[in-house]
């Protein structure tokens, strides 16, 4: 058997491709199956502004830059079975869990290196309190506030 998250290739005449206006990055491609791939001109799955692979049926889709799951502003896989954080290729999430089950088991992960909750935990103290560090240190020094710049060409606002 087959996972559902492996495309399905009939034959490369069935495939249906699109290359957006404008853009020299990606081209989609919707399979037999009707899932849909962006890919470079590498043949890499990527794709800067959505999902580089669908899954419509089964409700799945991931992230890709370049050939590696990565997403900078959520999960890279989210689906069915659950959702994934991933940095350049590696489980990754610097706020909770990198792998949240839809079972409701949870796994943590830095740069790819799996962690236990009790390690993950301490590592996000230290770094909440190096936070808190430097807004303290912040507040006490000196700052110089200026007028922004006016933009060029911007419209100017009516006199009240």
């Amino acid at each position: 058997l087959r996972p559902f998250w492996l495309p399905f290739h009939d034959h490369p005449r069935d495939n249906l491709s699109v290359k957006r206006a404008g853009d020299t990055a990606s081209v989609m491609t919707v399979r037999p199956d009707g899932s849909i791939e962006w890919r470079n001109k590498e043949g890499k799955y990527h794709r800067e502004d959505g999902p580089a692979r669908e899954w419509p049926a089964q409700g799945a889709k991931a992230w890709y830059r370049n050939g590696k799951l990565h997403r900078d502003d959520g999960p890279a896989m989210d689906g069915p079975l659950g959702k994934s954080w991933y940095r350049k290729g590696k489980r990754h999430r610097e706020e909770g869990p990198a792998v949240e089950h839809a079972d409701g088991r949870k796994e943590w992960y830095r740069n790819g290196k799996e962690l236990t909750a009790a390690e993950f935990a301490a590592i996000r103290e230290k770094e909440l309190a190096e936070i808190g560090d430097a807004f303290k240190t912040g507040l006490t020094s000196e700052m110089t506030v200026s007028r922004p710049r006016p933009v060029k060409n911007a419209p100017r606002r009516p006199p009240r």
